[in-house]
């Protein structure tokens, strides 16, 4: 503590240590136990949920129909379940995942959209969304901190101000069995029930729209990837708090032992004294 003394400071030796202990515990703490508790969660996570997910299939629709009337049609790209880089697991079901990317007109529209979802041309699943093209609705979703009123009020990088809505559905279930080594052949195909999807409709945009097959997690698993982040925290927490304690302990025990080893020797070193002295 010389640097203290030439301020003219002078701290006592009890503080001086407590001091030492104090900051000797805390990096120990965040350089040594945090690291190793986030490498611990991150390979019992690993361990827990492998590779889920299959390679990501981007989307390419086309608009056909016949105009005269009023009835068209999306039609997306050819849809593979066979990968060279990714095995299914026979025992596990596989959740297909659509996810869209659609850009609303000006005017305000509400549509149902209805989808099918085909192999080989026979129906596999169909169903339906709302698509809502309300101004406050679509800028809700894209942006939950800014509040409507004040968009104009803060700088454009902390909003988006894009008049695009995200879809995620989850379009059927397979058995791991039933994809694994298939030569299936899905497609994708969209239509609003009848309603002109002319030039002022909406469209959808091929960057952001992709189909892939997840695992269907259940029991503790599903919380562990539906809740990944939060999950993370508490867990690294955990591990965190069991690492300390179990360092704790040890060195307490290092202690107690050292404590007891001093204890003999010096017991040892008074009987000889006194047999000498004798």
């Amino acid at each position: 503590m010389n640097w203290l003394r030439f301020f003219g400071l002078v701290l006592p030796l009890t503080l001086t240590r407590q001091w030492l202990y104090f900051t000797t515990t805390l990096s120990t703490s965040i350089f040594i136990l945090l690291p190793l508790s986030i490498i611990t969660y991150t390979q019992y996570y690993k361990t827990l949920i492998p590779l889920n997910s299959s390679p990501i299939q981007n989307l390419n629709f086309t608009k056909t129909g016949n105009p005269s009337i009023s009835k068209f049609y999306h039609y997306s790209n050819s849809i593979f379940a066979n990968y060279s880089n990714f095995d299914y697991d026979s025992e596990l079901k596989y959740i297909t995942n659509l996810n869209l990317r659609i850009i609303c007109p000006q005017a305000p529209t509400t549509k149902k959209v209805s989808y099918t979802f085909q192999s080989n041309f026979s129906i596999v699943s169909q169903g339906s969304f709302i698509l809502d093209c309300d101004s406050h609705l679509i800028y809700s979703h894209n942006n939950w901190i800014i509040p409507h009123n004040l968009k104009f009020w803060v700088p454009p990088i902390l909003t988006t101000l894009s008049n695009s809505q995200k879809f995620n559905i989850e379009i059927c279930e397979f058995k791991g069995s039933d994809l694994k080594g298939s030569n299936q052949e899905f497609s994708l195909i969209l239509n609003d029930h009848g309603y002109l999807i002319d030039d002022s409709g909406y469209l959808i945009d091929d960057n952001f729209s992709n189909l892939r097959f997840d695992v269907k997690w259940t029991g503790f698993r599903y919380y562990l990837v539906k809740y990944y982040y939060t999950c993370f925290a508490f867990g690294t927490l955990v591990f965190f708090l069991i690492s300390g304690a179990i360092s704790i302990l040890t060195s307490y025990a290092i202690l107690f032992i050292n404590y007891n080893k001093n204890k003999r020797a010096q017991s040892t070193k008074i009987k000889i004294k006194k047999e000498k002295g004798v």
